[in-house]
């Protein structure tokens, strides 16, 4: 009996173990596309922080001709 027992509780605990594993999988894969998002994100802001200080110049460089 107490064989049978333990087989069981074996089966269990291998079956918890699989669904941590899958789990464990599936936060590591969304954690590497909010990486992913979080590098695009930063390379979004500087390019549009770039493009800002390019026109600032421009607009810089009119009001001179201008004024």
């Amino acid at each position: 009996m107490a064989l049978a027992e333990r087989k069981k509780r074996s089966n269990e605990l291998e079956e918890e173990n699989i669904q941590l594993r899958t789990a464990i999988k599936g936060r590591d894969a969304s954690l590497e596309s909010i990486k992913s998002e979080k590098t695009n994100i930063i390379s979004e802001k500087k390019s549009i922080e770039a493009k800002y200080v390019d026109e600032f110049i421009l607009l810089t460089n009119a009001n001179k001709v201008v004024a």
